[in-house]
């Protein structure tokens, strides 16, 4: 059969990615095997998090549940709720890190045992998008009101920003440490680098 999100006991199964209605597709993040990783929003901020096999083309359920309790600590990935926005996986290709746009605090999914773990609960308010940078050393985290700084061999938080008049939806980072972060309430994208140490409008006309 084919996965329709309307049919959700159907679309719980793993499926050929061209034989699925897809509902919302909000934040999204590649591998460097060319695996892609998506959410599907289904219910106010609920969203699963979906993998797009590169190899297979098959796309599976990886993270978040359309029915059962929100996700807690040692949770299995797909028994639970998930108000999931952007995620990243680190360079090893062992754990994905999920924004929660509700809750204070990241999720970090162990991608062999697919379990939840919560990170730096009460240090942070509800997360829209997170990213790392280039060698996988650091994580970037754009919350409600700030832009942050993880490190995750020591797990020290450090805010960047904390000028959000800029209403984030997301964010990447170049090569050379440049945030970029898109505004949809702004309609602006801002950067920042570290040489300045501020939000700057990089494109578009400030309101």
């Amino acid at each position: 059969g084919t996965g329709i999100c309307a049919d959700l006991e159907l679309w719980e199964g793993n499926f050929t990615a061209r034989a699925i209605n897809l509902q919302k597709p909000t934040y999204l993040w590649g591998d460097s095997n060319e695996n892609l990783y998506f959410t599907e929003s289904f219910f106010y901020n609920l969203a699963v998090i979906r993998l797009y096999n590169a190899t297979t083309h098959e796309v599976t359920q990886l993270a978040g549940a359309y029915v059962g309790n929100q996700c807690k600590d040692g949770d299995i990935a797909t028994n639970c709720s998930l108000a999931a926005g952007g995620m990243w996986g680190d360079t090893l290709g062992q754990s994905l890190f999920i924004a929660d746009q509700t809750g204070s605090y990241l999720w970090k999914l162990d991608l062999g045992s697919k379990i939840m773990q919560k990170l730096l609960e009460g240090e942070i308010t509800g997360a829209y998008d997170v990213k790392g940078n280039q060698n996988g050393s650091q994580l970037f985290i754009l919350e409600n009101d700030k832009l942050s700084l993880l490190n995750l061999s020591t797990l020290q938080l450090q805010v960047l920003s904390s000028q959000f008049a800029a209403w984030g939806n997301s964010l990447t980072i170049s090569p050379d440490n440049t945030v970029y972060i898109a505004s949809s309430m702004n309609n602006v994208i801002y950067s920042f680098t570290f040489a300045l140490n501020q939000l700057t409008v990089f494109v578009g006309k400030p309101g």
